[in-house]
Formats: structure tokens, sequence, C-alpha cells
């Protein structure tokens, strides 16, 4: 069976609270739960760590073999130590644990929430920064929730893939949940240790969530062979590390983390390549690989006969598009009760004199086109090509003939972003 084991049961971002907050998985306890880091046994096992040779296990995982016959993995879900009768001492995910070893102390709610609620809160904290990754996140949850099969009775082994992390002596790191391609409607995607699930803390639980929804990317779209990554930035989201950051600060933080991309109004970013911050740390311009975007009614596409294979997209601070310098369609375009024939560069250029310009808003604020068809404050309409300027509302202001350049094109660029 083709398994990609990661970790632990997931939950949904704030995005889906309301439809997921009744659920949790954590069946009714059917013995004592596991110990904790508040606990009696924990602290033993942490003194006994500090006082004894402290093991660097492996971090080992189930593999996967993709279509392609490429191998790949993720790395676990908990540790966990038993004392002599072999009761539970310490069971703990991961990511706490190695986030308490570096200073951070996670704040998911309370004991009164859900999982649900508790994941949510982190996903949260993500959304201020990065909406569509926190909603990737949402969803990978929510299929986890819908697919999960909570089995008792089984254990998931573990394949090293060199992650490294020190562990207590005598205590052993486990799979929590194995991810699997379903071969059919019956088939899960994913499986789930009971038994450890059910013995880790609410709060645990949430973190492992947060964690599975994290390297499901890391793992599909970078090929991640293992999760240190991944728990870096769990602990980021489970704690207050973000709460100030700024766009810049956090795409340097997924550069560090090799999660290189961000998706800003529907525009793929590489963090790698060109990308200008203003004086407050907001992104204003990124250049992009993006070959569509859709605009209105239609899709704005890079011309078939471009030199270039990217183009430059400028923002506001708020991360509303301000410019787009390299699309164009050919269909006509309704919008805000205007007609464009073609809207935006012809014959194939791509240059920054030809951008769609737009207001904060949403609507068009200077564009060139071949024909443009625009409602004129007295009812009428004004028919002609070049360039075009508008008010908020969509109504002319005024028409340059002239389509290689113009001051029009030159105010929609920030002023610390020029092309």
């Amino acid at each position: 069976m083709r398994l990609c084991f990661q970790r632990a049961a997931v939950i949904f971002a704030a995005f889906c609270v309301a439809a997921c907050s009744a659920f949790d998985p954590r069946p009714a306890a059917t013995g004592s739960p596991g110990a904790h880091a508040s606990d009696g046994p924990v602290a033993e096992a942490a003194a006994r760590a500090e006082e004894t040779q402290v093991t660097a296990a492996p971090n080992r995982r189930a593999t996967t073999l993709l279509a392609g016959g490429d191998e790949r993995g993720n790395g676990g879900g908990v540790v966990l130590c038993r004392n002599a009768d072999g009761s539970i001492a310490l069971i703990e995910s991961i990511d706490r644990y190695e986030a308490r070893g570096n200073g951070i102390e996670p704040d998911l709610g309370n004991d009164a929430m859900t999982i649900s609620e508790r994941a949510a809160i982190a996903f949260g904290r993500l959304a201020r920064l990065d909406d569509v990754r926190a909603k990737r996140y949402a969803a990978s949850a929510a299929r986890l929730v819908d697919s999960g099969r909570f089995m008792p009775g089984i254990t998931i082994p573990w394949l090293s893939d060199g992650d490294v992390i020190p562990i207590p002596v005598g205590c052993v790191l486990e799979t929590v949940v194995a991810r699997q391609t379903p071969l059919d409607a019956a088939d899960p995607e994913f499986i789930v240790n009971k038994d450890l699930w059910d013995a880790l803390t609410p709060l645990d639980q949430a973190i492992l969530l947060v964690h599975e929804g994290i390297y499901e990317e890391a793992f599909l779209d970078f090929e991640h062979g293992n999760a240190r990554s991944t728990r870096r930035f769990c602990a980021a989201l489970f704690s207050h590390a973000l709460d100030q950051a700024s766009p810049k600060y956090y795409a340097k933080m997924l550069i560090r983390l090799s999660l290189p991309k961000l998706d800003l109004a529907g525009f793929v970013v590489e963090l790698n390549g060109d990308v200008r911050f203003d004086l407050d740390e907001n992104i204003v311009k990124v250049r992009t690989w993006t070959k569509k975007w859709r605009f209105g009614d239609r899709d704005l596409r890079m011309h078939s006969r471009s030199t270039v294979n990217s183009g430059f997209v400028y923002f506001y601070p708020s991360k509303a598009i301000r410019a787009v310098d390299f699309l164009y369609s050919e269909e006509a375009i309704a919008f805000q009760g205007n007609q464009w024939s073609h809207l935006g560069p012809s014959g194939g250029s791509a240059a920054p004199i030809s951008p769609i310009c737009l207001y904060e808003s949403g609507g068009i604020r200077a564009a060139l086109t071949e024909r443009g068809t625009i409602k004129m404050r007295d009812g009428t309409t004004f028919t002609g090509r070049g360039w075009f300027e508008l008010d908020e509302e969509g109504f002319f202001v005024r028409n340059i003939p002239n389509p290689n350049g113009s001051t029009i094109a030159a105010g929609c660029y920030p002023e610390t972003a020029q092309p």
C-alpha cells in the first residue's frame, strides 16, 4: 500500500468553524488519558532526559511511492514515553515538544473549546497574512475529517528520513495518521491510530491538525523530505510569533522554510524572484509567471506571441491589485457598464507602458484598448481607442488615442516600485 504518513487528524480554519465546530473526533475515553507536559511523569521524563544521554532519534516515517515512482514521506506524530508497567508517562505532539525546547509555548484557546475551534485560531492567524494558504490548510483539514478512519489496536511503522529529533532515553517517536491515495470510495484517504489519538490532550490534537495542513503542501508542492520546516511553521501558527509580522517578514520566513510561493489576488508569486516592498514592508510589486487571470467575466491571458514568460503585478498596501502589465483579452469584456473589445497590450507586447490599472475597489482606473465604449455622466457613451481613464464608478474621464505610452499609465504605479 502506498502510504504517506503524516501526523494527526485535522480540523479546519476560522473560515469553516461554523460548519465544523460541532465535530470532535475524540471518542469518549475508555481508560486513563496519557500524561502531558504539566503532569508529574512528564516532568520526571524531562528530568531523566537532562540527567542521562539524550538520544538523537531519527524522525522515522512511512514512505509513499508517487505515481512517477518517486519516494517521499513525512515526519511522524508524537513523542511517546512509557512507564515500566507499559502505561503512558508522556505523549505529546512532536511540534509542541520541539517548540518548547526552543522557548515557544502554544496558545490555542482552552479545553472548553473543541479541537476544531482551537485549530481555527491558528488558521485565523495565518489568514491575516495569507488567506489563500489558510483556506487550503482548512480544506485539507476538512478532507481528513470527512474520510479519516480511526482504528484501535493498530501500529503504523516509521522509516528514517534523516530528520534528527533528540528525545529522552527510552522514549520513541510514533506515527498517528497515515495518508494514502484512495483506490475507490470505500478506501479511506486517512488512517488514524485511535489509541494514540485518544491519549493526546485536546491541545496536542489541535496542534497536529495544524501540522497536517502545512505538511500536505510541503510534501506535495515542494517535495520536502522531512517535516522540520512544517514543524517550525506550525509552531509560528500555534503561538503568537506572527501576530505583529509584516508581509515582508512573512515572505522571508516562507523562503527560509522552503515554502517560497505566495498567492496574491490570484497571482502566484515566486518569493525568491523580484519582490519589492514599501517602507511599511507591504508588498507593492512582484514578478509572476501566471499565464491567465480572471477579470470580470473573462480570463486575461499572456499573449501567445510574447517573447517574455513573466510580467509584473503591482499592489496597494491592502493587497488589492493596482496594476497588471502583461495580460490582455481579445474577447469583449463587459465591466462596470462599459465594453472593451481588446483590453490590455496588443501585438504580443508585454511592456510596462501597457498596464491595466485598477482602483483599490477593483474598478478600472486606466487601460489601453483597441476599441472601448465607455459610459458618460450625461447618459451617452464615448467610443474610441488608445488610453482611457475612468473614475471609480466607471465613467469616462479622458481618452488619449496614442497607444505608445501616456501620462495616464504613469500614474498607475506605486512611487516606491516604478517599472
